[in-house]
């Protein structure tokens, strides 16, 4: 799990980098931890949505850009990590404000158990399991596409790129198609040629004399021989 930690105090920067470490190993979780002493800092590192962490801790307390600004500036510049918000302050407007930006949950300073804290944690690691499982992004050239996973109807290799087909948009950037394969197998997807990984439930019809599959969005993509066995027997579910 990757997670920007950001505080404009160094000892709690450390106090929360052990607490999430000791959290982590505990429930077998991988933890990455990027500290920032300042909203700025973690602004200019997360210029590139592909970089966005699964897991923000933002201190609210800060001087100059304070983290509600910074989690502002965030989402408005495409970032869509769960954000935990940390703070001194119990007072209601502060809260409040802290869920315009769509704030997983906050944490009072010197005020939240440690079980208080490593719940939190947990639910937000649950959440951002969730979130991956649902979305895709591909990059290419500097070029970024977050994708639904149930938006996508199937992925075409040309040469050494790839082409994901969703809605009625395409990108292309560049995989391995065993690398997608085993990323969507257990997501509803299904290998149907050499060069063609299609979503089941995006099929419309089978046609085995003509070895294709037309889907619901009018395309039709080839059915190999070595696949025929296994896509027959989706089709016929």
């Amino acid at each position: 799990m990757n997670i920007a930690l950001c505080d404009d105090c160094r000892e709690n920067i450390l106090l929360y980098t052990d607490l999430l470490s000791s959290i982590c190993g505990k429930h077998r979780i991988e933890l990455k931890i990027d500290p920032y002493l300042s909203g700025k800092e973690l602004l200019f590192e997360l210029e590139d949505p592909q970089r966005q962490p699964d897991l923000i801790y933002l201190d609210i307390d800060m001087p100059g850009m304070d983290g509600i600004e910074t989690a502002n500036r965030l989402r408005a510049g495409g970032i869509e990590s769960e954000i935990i918000f940390l703070t001194s302050s119990r007072t209601a407007s502060v809260i409040l404000r802290a869920f315009d930006v769509d704030a997983f949950h906050y944490v009072v300073k010197d005020d939240t158990p440690r079980e208080r804290f490593e719940q939190i944690f947990l639910r937000a690691h649950e959440k951002c399991g969730k979130k991956k499982r649902e979305t895709l992004i591909f990059s290419c050239a500097g070029e970024s596409r977050k994708v639904f996973v149930r938006d996508i109807h199937y992925f075409e290799a040309q040469g050494h790129c790839i082409n994901v087909y969703y809605r009625d948009l395409s990108f292309g950037f560049y995989s391995t198609f065993g690398k997608i394969e085993n990323m969507l197998a257990s997501q509803g997807f299904i290998r149907t040629h050499r060069s063609y990984i299609v979503a089941v439930e995006k099929i419309a019809q089978f046609n085995a004399g003509l070895k294709q599959i037309v889907l619901l969005n009018g395309a039709l993509v080839p059915v190999g021989r070595a696949y025929m066995k296994a896509v027959r027997a989706v089709c016929t579910l």
